[in-house]
């Protein structure tokens, strides 16, 4: 029988591994042990995902689940309505004893992984759903009506620290997408479904009716690079996608500079099957030469603030007459902060500079 104190410390696992999501597959452990079970796993009711949290013990019948796309076959989707309306399914709301011994799925797969019976829990995850499948050897049999009503009282506090993982790794992306934006980099994120959760301003500033943010998702104008990147993204969120970066690609603007679009899976949220954002959009005008922040530059070199206004206004390839026209300075006084800058940074030309600002891009 579950035990409050069970509840109690599945609960305070789930917490810790909502801070720290390498704990996943702990509280996985946690959550088999109150019930008696082999193991447990994180699975979404809707679509699929890269990542999945699984007890340890789970690791090789969840590769074959994945690698072997049983993940595809699985008979137990059945009970997703029941999920959805009624929070808690177990394998008899939709097979008998009898039907799994003839059906494949039962057959093929559980049973040669050592399982058989399961209880699933759904987890309300911010504005996703989740399941919590619980996994019962044939020795350990099926669960009980009085189990049943015990894992149903889980729901709540387990969805509240669900709800906790999700909106942490949202500050991370959110961070990450500020920082990028502060050292000029465009950036967007995207979560498991494809949908925008973050886009830096410099990101807004690229957007235009032929590449822009449509109902939640990326909008292309053009047919065929609609496609393909909708194809790449499904690819990226399958379980242990095989392709984890896509392109650079080209992206048309009509009358503006085409952009480069590169698509990278962010390996730093891959430990958390409630990961917010999932893919991150690089975005480069193909026009616009690459510089680097005023900052930056005076932390680098030891340049005076108006030094490094003027390093990042000509690192682009502007002639001087026309950045101390931008910069409200004097020529005169642009060419003597130049020679400064020039002894600072250790070049003799602007030729020279802008090829040290393209490395430093290039390390950014």
């Amino acid at each position: 029988m579950v035990k409050r104190s069970d509840l109690t410390a599945i609960e305070l696992d789930f917490m810790n591994a909502a801070w720290d999501p390498e704990r996943w597959p702990a509280a996985c452990d946690t959550v088999a042990q109150a019930i008696g079970a082999r193991g447990a796993v994180i699975l979404p009711m809707r679509g699929t995902a890269p990542v999945y949290a699984f007890s340890s013990c789970l690791t090789p019948q969840a590769e074959l689940y994945f690698q072997g796309g049983w993940y595809q076959r699985d008979d137990r989707t059945k009970l997703v309505p029941k999920l959805m309306s009624q929070g808690v399914a177990v394998e008899s709301d939709y097979i008998t004893e009898a039907e799994m011994d003839r059906s494949a799925y039962h057959q093929d797969f559980l049973a040669k992984v050592g399982l058989r019976y399961f209880v699933g829990l759904r987890l309300n995850a911010g504005d996703d759903v989740w399941c919590l499948a619980v996994q019962r050897t044939p020795l350990q049999g099926p669960v009980t009506k009085v189990e049943e009503l015990r894992v149903r009282r889980w729901m709540n506090r387990l969805s509240a620290a669900a709800t906790l993982s999700v909106q942490l790794s949202g500050i991370k992306a959110a961070t990450m997408s500020n920082l990028l934006d502060k050292i000029g980099k465009a950036a967007i994120l995207l979560d498991r479904t494809g949908r925008v959760v973050g886009a830096n301003s410099l990101a807004e500033a690229c957007f235009s009716p032929e590449f822009r943010i449509q109902r939640g998702h990326l909008y292309f104008q053009n047919p065929e690079t609609s496609q393909t990147v909708s194809t790449a993204l499904r690819t990226m969120n399958l379980p242990a996608p095989i392709l984890r970066t896509f392109g650079p690609m080209r992206v048309d603007r009509g009358e503006r500079s085409a952009l480069s679009c590169l698509f990278l899976c962010l390996d730093g949220q891959d430990l958390s099957p409630f990961a917010k954002a999932r893919i991150i959009v690089l975005i480069d005008d193909l026009k616009m030469r690459p510089t680097v922040p005023s900052s930056v530059l005076a932390g680098l070199f030891g340049l005076t603030p108006a030094e490094a206004r003027l390093g990042e206004a000509l690192s682009d390839g502007t002639a001087l007459k026309p950045a101390a026209e931008l910069l409200n300075v004097t020529h005169e006084t642009a060419r003597t902060q130049l020679k400064s800058l020039f002894a600072k940074t250790d070049v003799s030309r602007q030729s020279e500079l802008v090829a040290l600002v393209s490395r430093l891009t290039r390390i950014r």
